[in-house]
């Protein structure tokens, strides 16, 4: 059964680096994602990072930011080098999917579509 997001979507951005403050609603959606860019990105090979910014009542991905490492990219003449479009290409499809909720921290609200219950148990507080 699918539960349909309520419109428009409101969400907290506060969580999202680098998106604007000012953008809080989106209608006819069920998911927002920003995509940002970023010059100084941390040591090592790390293209991109991605991360959801709010959910809702079902702990369902409503909005998230995908960060591109912009210093990373190759570009020659104003243009990304094709080799480098195909690793873009491959890494966005990776943050979506941290986005969507494939991602250790949001694993634990994955729902059994049987029962309805999560598929992990709550830590014992």
């Amino acid at each position: 059964r699918v539960y349909p997001v309520k419109n428009p979507i409101p969400y907290d951005t506060a969580f999202c680096y680098g998106v604007p403050n000012g953008a809080k609603k989106a209608t006819n959606a069920d998911l927002v994602v920003y995509i940002t860019a970023n010059e100084f990105c941390e040591g090592g090979y790390t293209l991109a990072s991605a991360i959801g910014c709010d959910w809702d009542q079902y702990n369902r991905p409503i909005a998230g930011d995908v960060d591109f490492c912009i210093e990373k990219i190759d570009v020659k003449n104003s243009a990304v080098v094709p080799s480098s479009a195909r690793g873009i290409t491959d890494v966005a499809i990776h943050e979506f999917a941290h986005v969507l909720g494939f991602s250790s921290a949001d694993f634990p609200f994955f729902v059994d579509p049987r029962t309805g219950k999560p598929r992990t148990a709550k830590a014992i507080q």
